[in-house]
């Protein structure tokens, strides 16, 4: 019997980290080792989402180093059968992580069915997003919680009280603010 043969597909995310130690190209490897585990483990989480359990997920990083940042890229290699839906992998990461943005830690205040699969959620402060359906069920699961927290959370270390984050395109811009 003939082998099935694999496809494959390559995303790649850029994490650029601003602020402190970053601004020297210098992090903690504690840090950012902490770091990349949880993105490995948030990309997993989304990856069986968006493609289910038969695609395969290979991550690896590739550093960069430019005036006042520590950028690195993070490389998402997908291997299966059949891989119809990976471009919306590193999209979907993006969407967790707009909506965890704009909900700012909060429950929603309202959640509204929108056309086809989205929803319209509004936060705490009266404003509106509209959002996959899919979105909604990756940020409110526990699992993809825990791994996009401890993707984001070793920044906080104590000479940092906030952490700003803004994605787009394929860019993941983290900034480590000074507590006032």
């Amino acid at each position: 019997m003939p082998e099935a043969q694999l496809s494959t597909w390559r995303e790649e995310l850029v994490v650029d980290i601003k602020g402190g130690e970053a601004d020297r190209h210098e992090m903690s490897t504690e840090v950012l080792a902490t770091s990349l585990l949880g993105f490995q483990k948030f990309a997993e989480c989304v990856s069986k989402k968006v493609n289910g359990k038969s695609c395969k997920l290979n991550i690896k990083v590739k550093a960069g180093f430019f005036e006042g940042s520590f950028e690195y890229k993070i490389v998402l290699d997908f291997f299966g059968a059949v891989l119809p839906l990976v471009p919306q992998v590193v999209q979907t990461i993006r969407e967790v992580m707009e909506l965890r943005r704009f909900l700012n830690g909060e429950r929603p205040a309202n959640i509204e069915r929108g056309e086809g699969q989205t929803s319209i959620v509004e936060n705490n402060s009266g404003n509106v997003l509209v959002v996959q359906n899919s979105t909604i069920n990756l940020e409110s699961n526990s699992s993809t919680s825990r791994a996009m927290k401890k993707f984001l959370n070793p920044y906080m270390h104590t000479q940092f009280m906030r952490l700003s984050y803004l994605i787009e395109s394929n860019i993941c811009q983290i900034c480590l603010l000074p507590s006032h």
